[in-house]
């Protein structure tokens, strides 16, 4: 029996107790923000019988419209993680090499090994500003390798890849492994900041190109599982769309047709989420500077986190692991950068979930934290 063990991811837990920093997701929205006495009406007459493995009409238009493409370039899936399964399913043989970048999506690297690939990491860094540079890429790229899998925005970072970045990456592809796609996991790519707009999305770019994203972040839906992933070359399509019907079957006709109620009254949704954002990051920029003599961090481009490291001259490794134990103690979820294959001084500050008051205050029990470490106030407090 397989079993998955490459990183140290946790599973999701229920919990109301502290404050939970560790998180990527947006506050999540109500049930009553999506159904109406219409949408009810609908749902009580519908049949409870299978969907269709490539998705609902309805759902399919809203997401290509959304990204650029036609509706029979849509497929939806479970989620993003069902997006990204399926890729690497079928798009990988036993011992095909998927090109991918750490820090990352930990989920991502238990799938690479789960499905038999071989990871091929590049590894970002903090002090880089956790950016892609094809010069990094090139050297990793040969005939093995099936997959690129890239993250923008970047989880845990936050921080966005360009298209004329992407459009270099395509064309070393196309020298170095022709027979290589390259996926785009954009999950993040709506939750921006303020009224500031969402960068387009990279499906329109190559038909080498597959885009991955879902409800989960930026639409405040992660408990609908839907995702879909993109793809404008039919006969891979057709290929996606066998291996989503040999796995999935379909997906759940209730979450398609709330999550085209969501894509309907995204203008709106989007609005209220990413003003708070916009609130929430200017937070934490304002954290960062009052704190500068302790932490430092990269400026995320979108998405509702961002990553903060300890900084060396303030702490040692064991005023680190001092942090970890003490934010512990104190009910303060933060996910630690080994979680991403990062280095462990570096975590994850989620600013989405939060409401802005509470956010505040666990700033305040963070920066509070922090100070206590530094003064080895571990185990007395």
């Amino acid at each position: 029996m397989r079993k998955i063990l490459y990183t140290t991811a946790h599973a999701l837990q229920e919990t109301d107790v502290g404050y939970d920093l560790g998180r990527s997701t947006s506050n999540n929205l109500c049930f009553d923000e999506v159904l109406d006495d219409a949408l009810v009406a609908e749902l009580r007459k519908a049949s409870v019988g299978y969907g269709t493995t490539s998705g609902s009409d309805l759902l399919r238009a809203a997401i290509a419209e959304n990204v650029g493409l036609h509706p029979d370039q849509v497929l939806t899936t479970n989620g993003a993680i069902g997006a990204l399964h399926l890729a690497i399913f079928c798009l990988c043989d036993q011992g095909d090499e998927v090109v991918t970048v750490t820090p990352g999506f930990p989920a991502t690297f238990d799938l690479i090994q789960a499905l038999g690939a071989v990871m091929n990491p590049l590894a970002l860094h903090f002090d880089g500003g956790y950016r892609v540079h094809v010069e990094g890429l090139a050297p990793m790229l040969s005939e093995r390798t099936k997959l690129v899998l890239l993250i923008s925005p970047h989880n845990p970072s936050g921080v966005t890849t360009s298209p004329e970045v992407m459009t270099s990456i395509l064309e070393t592809m196309g020298t170095r492994s022709p027979g290589a796609y390259l996926l785009l996991d954009e999950t993040f790519r709506d939750a921006t900041y303020g009224t500031h707009p969402a960068e387009p999305s990279a499906a329109t770019l190559s038909e080498r190109v597959l885009t991955v994203s879902s409800l989960s972040k930026a639409h405040g839906a992660p408990g609908l599982r839907l995702g879909w992933i993109t793809c404008s070359e039919p006969e891979l399509l057709a290929h996606l769309a066998v291996g989503k019907g040999k796995t999935a079957i379909s997906c759940s006709i209730l979450d398609e047709r709330l999550g085209a109620r969501i894509l309907a009254d995204a203008d709106e949704i989007l609005r209220d989420r990413n003003a708070r954002l916009g609130v929430a990051l200017a937070a934490v920029e304002a954290w960062v500077a009052k704190n500068a003599e302790l932490v430092e961090w990269v400026r995320p481009d979108a998405g509702g986190m961002c990553c903060v490291r300890l900084k060396s001259s303030a702490y040692d490794d064991v005023g680190v692991e001092g942090f970890y134990r003490l934010a512990a103690k104190r009910q303060i979820n933060l996910a630690s950068g080994d979680r991403f294959l990062d280095e462990r001084r570096v975590f994850r500050l989620g600013f989405g979930a939060l409401p802005i008051a509470t956010f505040e205050r666990a700033l305040d029990a963070l920066e509070d934290t922090c100070r206590s470490a530094l003064n080895g106030e571990i185990e007395s407090r």
